[in-house]
Order: structure tokens, then C-alpha cells, then sequence
């Protein structure tokens, strides 16, 4: 299963998204056969959240697709306590929802994102929470809260997180 994962990462990496989605898929299909463990629910989780951004990028963040792995990711991480792997699955319903014009779920989403990234005091998750509430206020016109969420983002994250926001959810406060 690792060298699925290894496989669906690497593809991932190099924009072979088809061959991601393959490599994550095998990864699942082998994992169907092995019992239900906490290992078990981090491995899938990893690959879900792979297949579901390589299928993002794929196909498109809307297409139909894209939402059955993050969602099953987003049921995974509430078996588990404390996974940052939550915030990916999270992003991935968020991109899909707002892709589709569905702003009241996509808000409902940020605010999913910013609750637990406070919770567990994770500030570049603080400063994604409010970007994807920003962007939300931006595009049904709300520009006073789009600013201030704008604002609230850049001030949530640091300098050393730029890479690493931008590696994890595709674009960074600096973004907007």
C-alpha cells in the first residue's frame, strides 16, 4: 500500500494526475482486503485525499468526481484524533463547492476549517480558513468581509509557512 501511496505522490508531483488517480485507486482496492485498523484509516485517508486532488486537477475542482474521496476522507478524519490531514479534505470539499457557485456550503466549509485550525491552534490552517472565507465574501460581493477575512489571513500565517500553504492547499494568502 505504501508503494501505491509512493506511486500516486510521485505522479501527483510531476502533473500525472491520470496515473495519480490510478496509483491511489490500486492503493484503495488493496486496502478493502486488510481489516479496519487506525493504520488502516491513515493509509486510506492519504490515498483518498490524493486521488481527490489528482482528480481535481484532472478532470476539474467541480466535476463530480472529485467529491466522493473528500468526503469519505472528511468521514476518515473523524475517526481520528487530530489529523492534519482533515484541513486537506475540508479544502478539497471547499474548492469543489465553491467551483459549482455553491457559496452557503463552501462558507459552512471555511468555517469548518477555521474552527478546528483554532482549535488546534494550527495557524497556517487559520490563515487558509479565512483566505477560503474571503474568497467566498468575494465572489457573492461582500467586499467589507472579504477584506477583513483577507487581512485576518495574512496576519494568521508567517512568512516560513508560504511554501508549505501553498504545497498543501494550492495557493496561499498572498494569493488574494
Amino acid at each position: 500500500i505504501k508503494y501505491w501511496l509512493a506511486a500516486a505522490q510521485k505522479s501527483h508531483g510531476r502533473f500525472a494526475n491520470a496515473e495519480s488517480v490510478g496509483h491511489a485507486q490500486n492503493g484503495l482496492q488493496l486496502l478493502r482486503r486488510l481489516p479496519e485498523t487506525e493504520e488502516h484509516t491513515r493509509q486510506e485517508l492519504l490515498l483518498l485525499t490524493m486521488q481527490g486532488w489528482s482528480l481535481a486537477y484532472l478532470k476539474g475542482y467541480g466535476a463530480p468526481e472529485v467529491w466522493p474521496p473528500f468526503e469519505r476522507a472528511r468521514l476518515l478524519c473523524d475517526r481520528l484524533e487530530r489529523t492534519p490531514l482533515k484541513f486537506q479534505a475540508l479544502a478539497g470539499m471547499w474548492i469543489y463547492h465553491t467551483f459549482l457557485a455553491q457559496y452557503q456550503t463552501a462558507e459552512e466549509i471555511s468555517r469548518q476549517v477555521l474552527e478546528l485550525a483554532e482549535r488546534l491552534n494550527d495557524r497556517g490552517g487559520v490563515a487558509f480558513g479565512h483566505l477560503t472565507i474571503s474568497c467566498v465574501a468575494l465572489f457573492v460581493g461582500d467586499c467589507a468581509r472579504t477584506l477583513d477575512h483577507a487581512h485576518a489571513s495574512l496576519a494568521a500565517y508567517t512568512p516560513n509557512e508560504k511554501d508549505a500553504l501553498g504545497v498543501l492547499y494550492g495557493f496561499h494568502p498572498t494569493a488574494l
